[in-house]
């Protein structure tokens, strides 16, 4: 395998897994850490590994929702490996009993298996719901004797109890656990020399000391540092000449609070003003939420290594943390500083990759992303049917509250992964209401660069009823189309949205109802099939554009 720095003792574990499936043995590991340990870059090394033996490898990341992702990422495997398609239609066929179809998927990898050896990768098995958990469960003891190995990494945050109760179980019972610590001083010194290109220097050295071993903050810390200009190589040692953290790196830290509950982002925002421990207590108090609420908040923070208890006082433990959160991009009015910004406007908000530069065909959208709060994407715009020679259509007096909430959705859909599926059965009832176009604007700037396939059928499907009960079937046409388009929707989704688009076209249209979508869904392209190896929503591993893992 290609060296991860500090983790080879994993990478050999984790290498002599591959060869045990590749062997005919079955087995599970569970690689476990906080955020920024490289956990997904270690199991995309494995399976790189097991792709280069020649073993079948398949990939998914739990998302909390209630489909088994066990059984999802499998049944998509059964779709490419199975003879016929009989019993992949049977599978996919909605209402199917959850226990019977858990046999049967097992009994079907099994005999998959025994021909070719697998390799089944889950990420972020923090997030697994409670019926992942239970499928997660059976299928593991189920194909115990297979040659069938399960890759799973997760971080340790509180999860669901029934969902937490079965992934410990098989933790305790069938599974390797990997637990994953900070680097020590020769590993950082290691990784700078390999980012920076030089050996680093006191100066260097006395800068990564305040990412307390956390590679993820090393190397986007050094990556600012060189972004900015501050970092000097003489005679082949490298010397930081910062006085302070350079700004570039306010995005990295913006897109790790992306990834917190509300509460938690204020918590950590709140106590980085003290400049000090703080307790319990103090947070209550300077946040003004109940104890027991803030209690949690500082229970998910610790778990996920964002802080640590000394005592009864809580403090960061990383220094570069706590740093950035005490700059003025992070401390007004709760909105972290945007991906690409580099700090200090109250206007500035979270999360996201950064955007690229609009090219030159989006300059005709500007009016339009302008009303939906979303630079360089364009805003569905509908256009009425005029009938020539008549007068323009009246326009309705509005509140004028239009792009106000389609940049509340936007801002959310940055932070929050479940929104679209939150907003569907909302935007359902708006267009129902008489406001498809409202709906659709709102949709959106919902479906940012990087939803899941999942999510945006979800939404799609509900708000695509609202539209035709209202009778705006070109718009529900339009939209179920759009979708279709992304290549990696699963069978299921496919087949749904196929049904409503079938629906909406055998349905009689009412007369004097033209109404078309006349600007892009969305600026990204459609979604490419996942590949044989973990997928990482914004880059792998420690990398500087990814998210920490």
């Amino acid at each position: 395998m290609n060296p991860l720095i500090g983790r080879e003792r994993v990478l050999s574990t984790l290498g002599r897994h591959v060869d045990a499936v590749s062997q005919g043995s079955g087995g599970c590991v569970i690689v476990e850490g906080p955020f920024g340990m490289g956990k997904t870059r270690l199991l995309k090394a494995a399976a790189l590994e097991g792709v280069e033996r020649g073993l079948t490898v398949v990939a998914g990341q739990t998302n909390g929702t209630d489909r088994p992702v066990p059984l999802h990422v499998l049944i998509t495997l059964l779709r490419h490996v199975m003879p016929d398609g009989a019993d992949f239609d049977d599978l996919v066929r909605p209402g199917r009993n959850p226990f019977w179809l858990m046999d049967r998927v097992g009994e079907l990898v099994e005999n998959a298996a025994h021909r070719h050896p697998l390799v089944i990768v889950l990420d972020d098995a923090q997030l697994i719901d409670d019926a992942s958990g239970l499928a997660l469960r059976g299928l593991v003891q189920s194909l115990a004797s297979s040659p069938v190995l399960w890759l799973l990494a997760r971080r340790p945050v509180p999860a669901r109890p029934l969902a937490q109760h079965a992934l410990d179980w098989v933790i305790d019972h069938a599974a390797v656990r990997l637990s994953l610590s900070p680097l020590d001083d020769g590993a950082v010194a290691e990784l700078a020399t390999g980012i920076l290109g030089a050996a680093p220097d006191e100066s260097v050295l006395g800068w990564t000391d305040r990412c307390g071993g956390n590679p993820w903050l090393v190397e986007n810390l050094l990556k600012a540092l060189l972004q900015a200009g501050q970092v000097v190589i003489v005679d082949g040692t490298a010397s930081a000449v910062a006085e302070r953290l350079p700004e570039t790196l306010f995005p990295a830290i913006g897109r790790l609070l992306g990834e917190m509950p509300p509460a938690v982002r204020r918590l950590v925002v709140s106590g980085s003003r003290t400049g000090r421990p703080f307790t319990a207590e103090e947070a209550a108090v300077s946040l003004g939420e109940p104890g027991p609420e803030v209690s949690s908040s500082i229970d998910w923070a610790v778990n996920v290594g964002l802080m640590r208890r000394e005592g009864t006082e809580l403090a960061f433990r990383h220094a570069v943390i706590e740093e950035a959160l005490q700059q003025p991009a992070f401390q007004s009015d709760d909105e972290p500083p945007a991906p690409g910004s580099t700090g200090g406007s109250a206007q500035t908000r979270l999360a996201g990759p950064p955007s690229p530069a609009p090219n030159a065909h989006q300059a005709g959208a500007r009016t339009q992303d302008a009303a939906a709060g979303r630079p360089g994407a364009a805003a569905p715009v509908v256009a009425p049917s005029v009938t020539p020679g008549a007068a323009p259509p009246a326009q309705e007096p509005g509140c004028g509250c239009d792009g106000m909430a389609a940049r509340a959705v936007s801002a959310l859909g940055d932070v929050f992964g479940e929104v679209p599926r939150k907003l569907a059965g909302a935007l359902r009832l708006l267009a129902v209401a008489g406001k498809g176009a409202e709906a659709v604007r709102l949709a959106d700037a919902a479906l940012r660069p990087g939803v899941e396939a999942e999510a945006e059928s979800h939404l799609v499907l509900e708000l695509s009823q609202g539209l035709r009960d209202t009778g705006l079937r070109g718009m529900s046409d339009e939209i179920i189309r759009r979708t279709l388009a992304r290549q990696d929707l699963d069978e299921q989704d496919r087949a749904e949205l196929h049904g409503a688009l079938s629906e909406s076209l055998h349905t009689e249209r009412p007369i004097g109802l033209h109404e078309t979508v006349t600007a892009p869904w969305r600026t990204r392209s459609a979604g490419l099939a996942p590949s044989v190896v973990p997928q990482r929503r914004a880059g792998s591993g420690n990398g500087a554009g990814s998210t920490a893992r």
